[in-house]
């Protein structure tokens, strides 16, 4: 065998392996450019081989215009490799380079334009003599490699540090190769050089096999398992009766079709897969297409932060896209170990799941949606072995085909069950693992939700805490302002009255009763403004109730403070009255708060009551037994709907319209009532029906005149202090 052959074998089956190599894992288009363009050398090199094996002119030529099948587009598969790489965005040129490969293309296989004769070299070897047209073609393929190697190189220089290196390789590749391939042309203008790109290229694959495997752009393991399988079963099945043919019958014309055999063999496997693909796409479009807006839908979740939000999302995707008959989201109670129905809205008879039921037991242990007809065939087969009677039971009961797990760290926060889709299509493979991302995304998205809820709501405690406390000093600052003119008003009055009694003074008796009279009204309007004012000044100190001590709290100076507040807000229209019991105890507790829970009953019952013919507001406040006094605030209002009796005291639940509450006043009468170890609920029918506002708090059981002692002791020792 002759080196000329030799060399010929050595460069297809190279340039055969990468693009198998590529064929079978590529996963990119530039992986399949790549794959084209090193079968487009391997069609090259075993052409080579057939002339070399060649005996006439006649059969040499006919293998050197098969070899140009491969050889016109090894340039342009470079440069459209290159193009796809380098994000280049020049698509005329990339058609002028495919449309005069195919011009010349043609003009080699239907005319002699493009090869006509040859020279025998190296003894034995028909090379071919370059002609004006083949001359044509190189120019234009050297250009395009030329073109290819400048757009690489400016890619390369503005890459990033590893796109660099791993450029940086496939360059150096290039290079080595092409540099070889040049050695092919002198031959054809009488140079007789051996053509080196038969052992230069084959280093060019093997530098970048090494940047595929440097950077993992591919399974390298399991594609060289693969590729060597395939290699193995072609030397076998193809090359052992070639080579028995070549023993026995010598070379001869027979090697002709023999070849052609050869060749369409090697083809058959890439156009199996490419028909292949192309069917499965066209049959399986629809599938993909679901496939993908779920896996979408999946991971844009974690970008909402409202649970009720999330959940419709879940229920809208796969009721429009799998056009599931029915889609039930499933999650855990609060403060429990059982799943309710929550989305779509629970309704009473809905079916309600416990956290020992078999069916949690297998979607926590198997981390993946069941199937009903697979758990249908085990308990069928293992006679309820491992309790898959019971989870069918379960499946029953929510009418679920599917049913996806919701878990986070083996956790299992609910789960989505899915019933039998529309016109019965079935749930496949990728359809069920593309349904478990989304069953492990809702659990991320759900846990993110639970953290913004909890986020927002302490922002916005903290900014009506801060909001309040601002309001103090604003009401503090008013309430000083207003009671210096009042102190003026009150000396004059009473120096008024002064003069005017004076029986020097003479004024008759009628005139000065009448003036008498008025000073005395001014003056008890004037007492009753600096009640209020020192109201609002007590009400707008600073209170450590939150986070200090508890001091002893008298109810009837609570209710006193209260009245002089809000007193001027019952109207005549209102009628407003007041139960107060004759034994009051005492309680252990901050003034003002217990005045700020009896100010937001006060202003909720008015609002209440705006719109109603019959305008009642009752409060009372009695010694309910030993342990615990109750105050009790009624109204004859709009009331409040059953659903929202337990929720009413929550944050931003408020039976207001959106623009007139934020439902904080009634979560702050929570939080106090809770700092004094207290009890709140509400009361009501319903809608139009009224509604009462109850609270129990302890009795300070110890000695109130002890503890009154003490705190004075404590008192006197902080004014020392400053």
């Amino acid at each position: 065998m002759s080196l000329f052959i030799f060399s010929s074998i050595f460069l297809s089956i190279c340039s055969l392996f990468f693009a198998l190599f590529l064929f079978i894992l590529g996963k990119t288009f530039i992986h399949r450019l790549w794959a084209m363009f090193n079968l487009s050398i391997f069609v090259w090199g075993f052409c080579l081989f057939f002339i070399g094996h060649s005996s006439t002119e006649g059969a040499a030529i006919f293998w050197w215009r098969l070899a140009h099948l491969g050889g016109l587009f090894i340039a342009i598969f470079f440069y459209h490799t290159i193009y796809a790489l380098c994000n280049i965005k020049k698509k005329e040129i990339l058609i002028f380079a495919y449309g005069q490969a195919l011009f010349f293309l043609i003009v080699n296989f239907l005319s002699n334009l493009f090869i006509n004769s040859t020279n025998i070299i190296w003894s034995s070897v028909f090379y071919i003599k370059a002609n004006f047209c083949y001359t044509l073609s190189l120019v234009f393929w050297l250009f395009f490699i030329a073109l290819g190697h400048y757009e690489l190189i400016r890619a390369y220089i503005s890459a990033s540090a590893i796109d660099r290196n791993k450029m940086g390789y496939l360059l150096f590749g290039f290079f080595v190769g092409f540099f070889g391939g040049l050695f092919y042309f002198f031959p054809m203008y009488g140079i007789n050089i051996f053509p080196i790109g038969n052992f230069t290229i084959p280093i060019y694959c093997v530098i970048s096999t090494y940047a595929i495997l440097r950077y993992q752009l591919l399974d390298i393991r399991l594609a060289i398992s693969r590729i060597a399988i395939l290699i193995l079963v072609y030397l076998f099945l193809l090359g052992l009766p070639l080579w028995i043919g070549i023993k026995i019958l010598g070379v001869g014309v027979w090697l002709i079709p023999t070849g052609i055999c050869l060749v369409l063999a090697t083809a058959c496997p890439f156009i199996f897969m490419f028909l292949q693909r192309k069917a499965e796409d066209r049959l399986l479009q629809e599938e993909r297409r679901v496939n993908q807006l779920i896996t979408k839908a999946s991971y844009g979740m974690t970008t909402i932060h409202n649970l009720p939000r999330l959940m419709n999302l879940i229920t809208d995707v796969l009721n429009k896209v799998l056009k599931a008959e029915k889609v039930s989201i499933y999650l855990k109670k609060e403060g429990t170990d059982q799943y309710a129905l929550k989305f779509p809205q629970a309704i009473e008879d809905s079916v309600v799941v416990d956290g020992s039921d078999s069916i949690v037991e297998e979607l926590k242990r198997k981390s993946f949606p069941l199937q009903y007809e697979e758990i249908k065939s085990k308990a069928e087969a293992h006679n309820n072995h491992n309790g898959f009677q019971g989870i069918q039971s379960a499946m029953d009961k929510i009418a679920g085909s599917i049913i996806v797990p919701i878990l986070m760290d083996n956790h299992l926060l609910g789960f989505i069950a899915l019933g039998d889709r529309n016109a019965k299509e079935s749930y496949s493979e990728d359809l069920i693992n593309a349904l478990a991302v989304l069953g492990n995304q809702a659990a991320l998205a759900m846990e993110n939700c639970k953290f913004w809820e909890q986020e927002a709501k302490r922002m916005e405690e903290l900014g009506v805490e801060e909001r309040r406390v601002s309001l103090d000093h604003v009401a503090s600052s008013m309430a000083h302002e207003i009671d210096n003119p009042m102190t003026v008003i009150n000396l004059q009055v009473e120096e008024m009255q002064l003069i005017f009694e004076n029986p020097r003074l003479s004024l008759p008796e009628d005139l000065r009763s009448k003036l008498m009279h008025a000073f005395d009204f001014v003056l008890e309007a004037s007492k009753r403004v600096s009640g209020m004012i020192a109201a609002i000044k007590e009400y707008s100190k600073q209170t450590k109730g939150d986070v200090g001590k508890f001091r002893i709290v008298d109810l009837y100076d609570v209710e006193s403070g209260y009245s002089k507040l809000i007193g001027h807000a019952f109207k005549k229209e209102v009628n407003y009255t007041k139960e107060i019991a004759n034994d009051l105890p005492y309680l252990l507790g901050d003034k003002i708060q217990l005045e700020e829970v009896l100010m937001n009953f006060a202003t909720n019952a008015l609002h209440s009551v705006r719109f109603t013919e019959e305008k009642k507001i009752h409060f009372k406040m009695f010694k309910k037994d030993e342990n615990w006094v109750r105050m009790e605030y009624s109204d004859t209002g709009y009331g409040i709907a059953p659903n929202l009796l337990e929720d009413i005291f929550l944050a931003h639940v408020t039976t207001k319209g959106s623009v007139e509450g934020t439902g904080l006043g009634l979560y702050r009468v929570r939080k106090i009532v809770d700092l004094h170890k207290g009890k709140v609920w509400a009361e009501s029918q319903g809608k139009g029906q009224g509604s009462r506002m109850v609270v129990e708090l302890p009795i300070f059981k110890g000695n109130v005149q002890e503890y009154l002692e003490k705190e004075k002791i404590e008192d006197d020792g902080l004014k020392k202090m400053f």
